[in-house]
């Protein structure tokens, strides 16, 4: 990633965490808001912060499917960069794919792209689950 790339990535972020602020005030957080953020901090590998957002996200509407699939791939994230692969984690993971499977609102390809996603994740908790027998 180019320094110009970190450089507008801050820039949104900054103007993103505006946007929320201005609305907490109005008293109308839409939870879009907190979804764009959480993939800015993604990008910025700001994971448990970008986690935070996705989760105050689903909140607002668990509905949302691209709240539940930033969340599970900041998970992801998490436990590749602490090169750890919990139970626990495995399982939020899947459960946010599930969620965005089923809120109706993807388009068959991503569904299809997300299934192969929750496979992955499924076999990876199944040989974690092996392992420890």
């Amino acid at each position: 990633m180019r320094f110009s790339s970190i450089e507008k990535l801050v820039e949104i972020k900054n103007l993103l965490w505006k946007s929320i602020v201005l609305s907490l005030e109005e008293e109308k957080l839409p939870y879009e808001y907190l979804v764009n953020l959480g993939i800015c901090l993604d990008k910025q590998f700001r994971v448990t912060e970008a986690i935070s957002c996705y989760d105050k996200a689903i909140k607002l509407n668990s509905q949302h499917p691209n709240a539940w699939i930033g969340r599970s791939d900041s998970l992801i994230l998490l436990n590749q960069i602490s090169n750890t692969f919990t139970i626990e984690l495995m399982h939020q993971v899947s459960l946010g794919y599930k969620n965005a499977i089923n809120s109706g609102q993807l388009y068959q390809t991503l569904i299809e792209s997300l299934n192969l996603k929750l496979k992955y994740n499924d076999a990876k908790l199944n040989d974690i689950l092996k392992s420890k027998k």
